[in-house]
């Protein structure tokens, strides 16, 4: 099954000689597939926007996730699609940049280690009901000792989403705040209570020691601290009214904060890891064993605990969440680059260069573009003193005279169709649900 999407700017008249340009979105159809090959794919799509009056060459932009058939450079269903429409440039999706670039930078061995037992965690909980009542139990009897203010609201531990990081956020909270009523359920499970099964035991003994030790501890709130900085871009990126600007400046932002977080926060991270060490019963963090050659885990050289766990794992974790926001979101800097030279706040530092790759791109789709520098060199002079400039291109186009710079209007509600993300695709097939749901599903 394939769903395609249009992506237009629609008019809608609100005075005399001023228009508002907004981003819409339309369902064409849904294709049912028989062959998932680049080729083929291809195929039905530009069969579909054909079929609905469409003009291939008219499309300036294509999302698709990275599978081989879709983003594949000789023989993926972009490429076949811009051979046949060059101007329609291929945009992966923002959301999975920022899904691949996280999963990527927890490839460090004892992150990985320390996300997989708190997946195994979730996984001894939930099909368990007679587990589950424990662990609600112990947290009614933590809540009790407790003020109002600091009681727990959550009494379940649920396994991370496989997708969302958002959710695998909030998965890593509700993990702290239900820190301690898990140290004691599963200390009663394995070690104190009766009346279990031996792989209840087992297990349970088994996740105790995984989470009370020092390491498990270090990871984990490295990497809740860190994830701090992209939760808000990762909710953004999967909603529909983001723009190619709005997200190049969101996703600076994080880059650089991330990168300054590097010599800034790591005295906060280690003291959290301690006050959650006590909770364990540990009276600070311990540093493992070392040896002079160690190929299982970091074996790097340190003076004292903080030191060694800032070097093997503070500081292998930020530089490579750094190294992976860089390299995946490279495209949109460039993409990005092309708008902002056009905006009333960035026109003033405007190079030739910039300009003459608009030129050359959007020449043919420009109403008047010998007249371009012209109009170039008026827009300078007519936003150089102007007061509260916009700063998105929605804005800009609102404030600009379409027949006084139509080659500048024309660029910007071009630009405005790039997408950011395909996440628009996915909720629109979510939205079946409604149709077709578990309840009519089993419907005798």
């Amino acid at each position: 099954m394939f769903m395609l999407r249009r992506r237009k700017t629609q008019k809608t008249h609100q005075s005399i000689n001023t228009f508002i340009r907004q981003m819409c979105q339309r369902l064409l159809e849904f294709v049912e597939l028989e062959k998932t090959t680049g080729e083929a794919i291809c195929e039905i799509i530009v069969k579909a926007i054909t079929d609905a009056g469409l003009d291939v060459q008219l499309c300036r932009s294509q999302t698709m996730d990275g599978a081989g058939n879709m983003s594949g450079k000789q023989a993926g269903c972009a490429a076949r699609f811009q051979s046949l429409s060059p101007k329609a440039q291929y945009h992966y999706c923002s959301s999975h940049d920022l899904n691949l670039a996280l999963c990527k930078c927890c490839n460090i061995k004892e992150i990985h280690v320390m996300l997989d037992t708190l997946t195994q965690q979730g996984l001894f909980f939930k099909y368990s009901p007679k587990r589950s009542r424990r662990l609600e139990d112990a947290v009614t009897k933590a809540n009790l000792t407790r003020p109002k203010s600091e009681q727990m609201s959550k009494s379940k531990f649920h396994v991370f989403c496989e997708t969302r990081w958002v959710e695998k956020q909030t998965t890593l909270r509700d993990f702290i705040s239900m820190y301690e009523p898990i140290v004691e359920c599963l200390e009663a499970i394995g070690q104190l209570e009766s009346g279990w099964d031996t792989k209840a035991v087992t297990d349970a003994y088994g996740l105790l020691k995984k989470i009370t030790d020092s390491t498990f501890i270090a990871c984990l709130q490295t990497v809740l601290h860190m994830f701090g900085y992209v939760i808000g871009i990762s909710s953004k990126l999967q909603g529909t009214s983001l723009g190619i600007i709005q997200a190049y400046e969101m996703v600076t932002h994080v880059k650089s904060s991330v990168a300054e977080a590097k010599n800034t926060d790591y005295k906060d991270v280690y003291t959290k890891a301690t006050m959650m060490a006590q909770k364990a019963g540990l009276d600070s963090l311990q540093m493992p064993r070392r040896c002079g050659r160690q190929t299982q885990r970091s074996n790097v050289p340190a003076d004292n605990v903080e030191q060694y766990y800032e070097r093997a794992v503070f500081l292998p974790f930020v530089d490579s969440m750094s190294q992976q926001l860089n390299l995946r979101f490279n495209t949109m800097t460039q993409q990005a680059c092309l708008t902002f030279c056009l905006l009333p706040n960035n026109i003033a530092s405007a190079t030739q260069e910039s300009m003459l790759a608009l030129l050359d791109f959007y020449r043919d789709d420009m109403p008047q573009p010998d007249m371009f520098a012209q109009e170039v060199q008026l827009w300078k002079q007519t936003r150089r003193n102007t007061e509260n400039k916009p700063s998105t291109i929605v804005q800009t186009l609102t404030k600009t005279c379409q027949h006084m710079y139509s080659n500048i209007s024309k660029v910007l509600t071009l630009l405005l169709l790039t997408p950011v993300n395909s996440a628009g695709v996915k909720r629109s097939n979510s939205s079946l649900k409604f149709i077709k749901n578990p309840h009519r599903s089993t419907m005798g």
